[in-house]
């Protein structure tokens, strides 16, 4: 890992029949302006590397953002990505429908 990279998890997917890796690395959230700002990229096995960012409005949010970001990128891939061999569970966070209305 680089001084920039704050955290990183290998997922893998199956290419014709095939078990590859896929690298995610998040980089150290950057304060820009107004906003935070935070980097991360997907190292793809098939085709290149997708470098993207999320921003908030502080580090913590442009982080998680990041993490909900990457979940999506990786659950619409062609291919079904696991983290562990046949777990269906990403272990990133997930936007989930509470239900719940604002009363205003």
């Amino acid at each position: 890992m680089t001084d920039d990279v704050v955290c990183e998890r290998e997922f893998n997917t199956v290419i014709d029949g095939e078990v590859v890796p896929i690298l995610v690395q998040w980089m150290k959230p950057t304060h820009e302006g107004l906003h935070w700002r935070c980097d991360y990229s997907i190292a793809w096995p098939d085709r290149p590397v997708r470098r993207f960012h999320a921003m908030g409005v502080d580090s913590a949010q442009a982080l998680i953002l990041a993490l909900y970001m990457v979940r999506a990128e990786l659950e619409t891939a062609p291919s079904p990505v696991r983290w562990f061999d046949n777990e269906a569970d990403l272990g990133l966070p997930a936007f989930e429908a509470t239900g719940e209305r604002d009363p205003g």
